[in-house]
C-alpha cells in the first residue's frame, strides 16, 4: 500500500515590522464607565463625566436653583434632562439664553464628535423646537465654547462651570450606542466670581455681536448685530473676534515653564503654532505626553510627534482639552474648549482658564489616571509579535486608520501535490512560490501554517491492459513481468501495489520507457 503523505510548512511573521499603528495596552480598565474613577467628583469643584451621573446632576441642580438668568454656551445641545430643567426654569420666570452652533453647520459639518450623526442632529433639532419661544437661542457656525452660568450678578446664588463637554448625554454621563456603553472622557470645573463675570462678558459678546441667527417660534431667522465696546477680560482666556489670548497663553505656558508637558485634546493638526512649539521642545529633549482620539485627521501631527519622541495614548471617545506642565513648584496648566487646530485660534469662539493650585493637582490626577488607563498607544516600528487580538494600522496611501484582527496562527490548506514519479514521492516539496502570504487588509498573521498532501502517481483514466503479441521486440520483457502493464496513447504504465515492488518494476520500466504507477485501491488515506 502507498500512503497519502501529509506535509506542512510554517512561516513565522512575528519579526515583520508594521506601519505606524495603535496597539492595545495590557491594562485593567477598572471603573471604565466612570472614566476610571470610583467617584466622578474629583474634588469640591471638579468632575469627570461618567455613568454615576454626578456631573449632570450638579448642572441640573444649579439650573433648578437659578432665580434670575441662565447662560449656556455649547457647540452641541442634545441632552433632554437639561432641556427640561431649562424649560422649568423659564416657567419660574428665569431668563434662559443659549448660544450654540447653527443647525445648518451641524448638519453639514458635524466635526466636533465622530459619533455625531443625522440621528443626533434630528434630536438636537427636536429639542430646539420644544424650547422655541421659551428659551432664547442664538446660533453661529463658529460657536464652540462650552460653559454654564447661573445668576452671574447675584453674589449669593451665582455659579459657573467651564466644561470640555457639550450639553450631550454621551458627553456628560454616557449612553448605549449599538449595544455598547460609551462615555467621553470629559472634565468640568467650577468657576470663581471673577471668572463668572469674565465668561458672562464673553457670552454677551457671542450673543450680541457674533451670533448670526435667532430661534423663534417658526424657526431660525437672521438677526441684527449689536457691537459691544470696551470689553476687558481679567482671568478668562478666549478666542473670539475681539480677543485671541488663548493661543498666546498656551505658547507662553510651554515656553516659560519647565517640566513634562501633558496635553489632552480631541483634535490636533500640524498647521498650528502650538504643534510647531511642541515639536521644537521635543528636539530639546523635553518629555511630552499626548492623550487624544485616534482619528484620521490627527495622524499627520501625531506621527511627527511620536517620531520626535512623544508618547501618545488613545481613547475612542476622549474629548477633554487640557494642557499641564508637570512641575510641583510651578503648578501651571490651562483647561479649555479649543482643539489644537488652526480653526480653533482663528475663527472659532473658544474659552479657557488658568488652573489654580488645587485645580492643577486635581487635573494632574485625572490626566495621570488616563495615561495609565487609556487602552491604545501609537507606536512606530513595532514588530507583529508584539501585537495581540487587534491592532489599528495607519494606511498611508488611503490616509486611514484600519482595524486589523491579529491572528496568532492561520491554517492554509493547499491543493494536493501529485507526484510525477512514484520513486521517493514522499520526499517531494511544493515550490516556494506556492507559500503565499494572504492579503492583510483585514487580518494580520503572526504565523502561517501551510498544509498539503503528496499523492503517488495513479494509473490515468482510460488506460487499458496491454495485449502484447509474439511479434513484439519486447516480448521477453513483457512475458517476464509479473506486474500488469497498461497502455494509453502509446504510453506504457506499470502498476505496483506497494513500495517493495518498485526496484523490480523499475528495471522493466526502464526497458519499456514506462511510468510506474499504482491504483486508487492501493492508496491509504491515513
Amino acid at each position: 500500500m502507498f500512503e497519502i503523505v501529509q506535509k506542512e510548512k510554517i512561516i513565522e511573521l512575528t519579526d515583520e515590522i508594521l506601519p505606524p499603528c495603535w496597539i492595545y495596552r495590557e491594562i485593567n480598565n477598572n471603573h471604565k464607565e466612570n472614566n476610571y474613577f470610583n467617584n466622578t467628583r474629583i474634588n469640591k469643584g471638579i468632575w469627570v463625566s461618567g455613568k454615576d451621573g454626578q456631573l449632570i446632576s450638579e448642572l441640573k441642580s444649579a439650573i433648578d436653583k437659578a432665580n434670575e438668568i441662565i447662560c449656556i454656551s455649547t457647540y452641541i445641545f442634545s441632552e433632554p434632562e437639561i432641556k427640561e430643567s431649562l424649560i422649568n426654569a423659564s416657567k419660574r420666570g428665569v431668563r434662559v439664553y443659549i448660544i450654540t452652533a447653527s443647525n445648518k453647520h451641524l448638519k453639514n459639518k458635524p466635526d466636533e464628535d465622530d459619533d455625531f450623526n443625522i440621528r443626533m442632529y434630528d434630536e438636537m433639532y427636536r429639542l430646539f423646537s420644544e424650547m422655541q419661544g421659551i428659551v432664547k437661542i442664538r446660533t453661529s457656525e463658529h460657536f464652540h465654547s462650552k460653559f454654564l452660568l447661573i445668576d452671574p450678578f447675584n453674589l449669593e446664588n451665582r455659579r459657573g462651570f467651564l466644561l470640555t463637554a457639550n450639553i450631550d448625554t454621551k458627553a456628560l454621563m454616557g449612553k448605549l450606542i449599538d449595544g455598547k456603553f460609551r462615555v467621553n472622557p470629559e472634565i468640568c470645573i467650577s468657576l470663581d466670581d471673577i471668572e463668572i463675570k469674565d465668561l458672562y462678558k464673553q457670552f454677551c459678546l457671542g450673543f450680541w455681536e457674533e451670533s448670526t441667527e435667532e430661534s423663534k417660534e417658526k424657526g431660525f431667522y437672521p438677526i441684527k448685530k449689536k457691537i459691544l465696546n470696551n470689553i476687558v477680560f481679567e482671568n478668562i482666556l478666549l478666542n473670539s473676534s475681539k480677543d485671541k489670548s488663548l493661543e498666546t497663553a498656551i505658547l507662553d505656558l510651554i515656553e516659560n515653564n519647565s517640566g513634562k508637558i501633558i496635553l489632552c485634546t480631541y483634535g490636533i493638526q500640524d498647521d498650528t503654532k502650538i504643534f510647531q512649539k511642541l515639536l521644537k521642545e521635543l528636539e530639546k529633549g523635553r518629555e511630552i505626553i499626548i492623550l487624544t482620539r485616534p482619528r484620521n485627521k490627527n495622524m499627520s501631527a501625531l506621527l511627527k510627534l511620536v517620531k520626535g519622541g512623544a508618547k501618545v495614548y488613545g481613547h475612542d471617545d476622549v474629548h477633554a482639552k487640557v494642557i499641564i506642565i508637570e512641575n510641583d513648584k510651578l503648578m501651571k496648566g490651562i483647561i479649555m474648549t479649543a482643539n489644537i487646530e488652526e480653526i480653533s485660534f482663528t475663527n472659532s469662539f473658544e474659552s479657557g482658564k488658568y488652573l489654580k493650585r488645587e485645580e492643577y493637582y486635581s487635573l494632574l490626577t485625572i490626566l495621570n489616571t488616563w495615561i495609565s488607563n487609556f487602552p491604545l498607544e501609537l507606536k512606530l516600528g513595532i514588530k507583529k509579535g508584539k501585537t495581540k487580538k487587534e491592532v489599528r494600522v495607519w494606511n498611508e496611501k488611503k490616509q486611514e486608520i484600519e482595524r486589523n484582527k491579529v491572528i496568532e496562527e492561520e491554517l492554509i490548506n493547499l491543493p494536493p501535490l501529485k507526484a510525477n514519479s512514484i520513486e521517493n514521492y514522499d520526499k517531494l516539496e511544493k515550490d516556494e512560490n506556492e507559500f503565499k502570504k494572504p492579503n492583510e487588509e483585514i487580518n494580520l498573521y503572526k504565523k502561517l501554517k501551510f498544509i498539503y498532501s503528496i499523492r503517488p502517481p495513479i494509473l490515468p483514466n482510460g488506460a487499458k491492459l496491454y495485449q502484447w503479441s509474439n511479434l513484439e521486440s519486447n516480448k521477453k520483457i513483457l512475458k517476464k513481468s509479473k506486474y500488469p502493464i497498461f497502455e494509453l496513447d502509446e504510453k506504457y504504465f506499470i502498476v505496483i501495489k506497494d513500495k517493495t515492488e518498485f526496484n523490480e518494476a523499475k528495471h522493466i520500466a526502464e526497458r519499456l520507457n514506462a511510468k510506474i504507477v499504482t491504483l486508487e485501491k492501493y492508496v491509504s488515506y491515513k
